[in-house]
């Protein structure tokens, strides 16, 4: 049976400091992106030069609630600044649906002054952390779910460094509902992590079902808060082409 998503995360990220570099492993639960609710839409800000305040995401969200869809998105691996505190945060695509929740996505981490760049894909309950090879800031990594009724396919690619590359499969479900963007991370307590300094973002090649995301309608954008109000991640306009925009680090 298929688990509806939660108000809030009740699972943490918590990736494992040697776990990069080591073979896929499954994790006993969801990892904690996916354990957030639908984000708040209201028809107002729909396609709005100005973000909406939201404390768990930071990009764009549709809720088109589809029979199936096919989502893609490329971007390249930021480099951290890290200091001393653990921080972390996740870069990728989140698909909501009708009973659960899945995503593929860098989990983004500093851990005692070093940084770590680890694949997460899951899919409701099932997940898979880490790959064969680590991920590298200033890779190129391409994030593709396909979904419907029947089946959910997640592929991560490291196309600088091919041995990274994962995927996963799982149950099909209805009532997708996508967005592409920064993921806020939580410990096991369901205490949310500080976002690690990462520069920006530049998200290119995002596409639902074959045409660009920034024509989805409706169409909401997100800037990442924290329980204080303070900024934490913005998120910048659609470019021209209506595939590529930028989130840029603000505030841990």
């Amino acid at each position: 049976m298929r688990l509806r998503p939660l108000l809030c995360c009740t699972a943490a990220v918590v990736v494992p400091l040697g776990l990069a570099g080591s073979a896929l492993a499954s994790p006993a639960a969801v990892p904690g992106f996916g354990h957030q609710a639908r984000p708040s839409v209201h028809a107002s800000s729909a396609h709005s030069a100005s973000p909406t305040p939201y404390q768990q995401f930071a990009g764009y969200y549709t809720p088109q609630m589809a029979s199936s869809e096919q989502v893609t998105t490329t971007f390249v691996v930021p480099r951290l600044k890290c200091g001393k505190a653990t921080q972390e945060v996740g870069i990728g695509e989140e698909t909501f649906s009708a009973t659960g929740a899945s995503a593929v996505l860098v989990a983004a981490r500093c851990a005692k002054g070093k940084a770590h760049y680890v694949p997460v894909l899951f899919i409701d309950t099932t997940g898979k952390t880490g790959s064969a090879a680590p991920v590298r800031a200033g890779d190129k990594i391409v994030l593709k779910e396909t979904a419907s009724s029947t089946a959910t396919s997640l592929v991560f690619v490291d196309k600088t460094h091919p041995k990274a590359n994962a995927k996963l499969s799982g149950a099909g479900d209805s009532g997708f509902s996508p967005q592409i963007g920064d993921i806020k991370a939580h410990h096991k307590s369901g205490a949310p992590f500080a976002i690690p300094n990462f520069g920006h973002v530049a998200f290119s090649k995002s596409m639902l079902d074959h045409v660009p995301f920034g024509t989805a309608s409706p169409l909401f954008s997100y800037d990442m808060t924290n329980a204080k109000g303070t900024v934490q991640i913005t998120t910048g306009p659609f470019a021209s082409d209506n595939e590529s925009f930028k989130t840029v680090f603000k505030h841990h």
